[in-house]
């Protein structure tokens, strides 16, 4: 009789931590998600929102100048839409969301029925699992991202080698 009291003093707590990290994400979903479209995009630690507080202005041309500071301007494609989500906790929300929901299911079950059974743990075992595969998906998509990242700045390197080269010739 003493481990059913235990199981509720431990477990209860846990659940309740559990329902809140569930509740923030889902709230955080629709927030990161609407960040994406805002165009507050950082650049450097400069938001477009701090030079423009009436919102981004129709540029004529693509190069600004602010004193000593040149601004380059260009539209944002969807990768770097992709990008930015990815970097800002968007995928880390989205791949959280399956574990604490299905944490949420063990321990409910571990409540209900006795956690010593040969079905807990299996249960724990998916959840293992789950927690080991999600957190690989999304380490590897940021890496994917940030060798494309890589990628595209060795492209943009050699093209500077390539303008200087030019530029010589000419």
């Amino acid at each position: 009789m003493r481990s059913t009291r235990q199981r509720w003093t431990w477990l209860g707590p846990i659940r309740v931590l559990l329902a809140t990290s569930i509740i923030l994400d889902c709230l955080s979903l629709p927030i990161g998600a609407l960040q994406l479209f805002n165009g507050g995009y950082p650049i450097g630690t400069v938001m477009f929102g701090d030079l423009f507080p009436q919102g981004i202005p129709n540029f004529t041309h693509s190069h600004m100048s602010f004193g000593g500071v040149q601004l380059m301007w260009h539209p944002t494609g969807a990768f770097q839409i992709l990008m930015f989500g990815l970097s800002h906790g968007l995928g880390l929300t989205v791949a959280t969301l399956p574990m604490l929901g299905y944490a949420y299911h063990v321990t409910g079950e571990a409540l209900r029925n006795d956690p010593f059974t040969l079905a807990m743990v299996r249960k724990l075992r998916k959840l293992g699992l789950l927690i080991l595969l999600g957190g690989l998906v999304y380490e590897a998509a940021a890496f994917v991202a940030g060798r494309a990242l890589l990628a595209f700045a060795e492209v943009v390197r050699r093209g500077c080698y390539l303008r200087a080269e030019l530029d010589q010739v000419i």
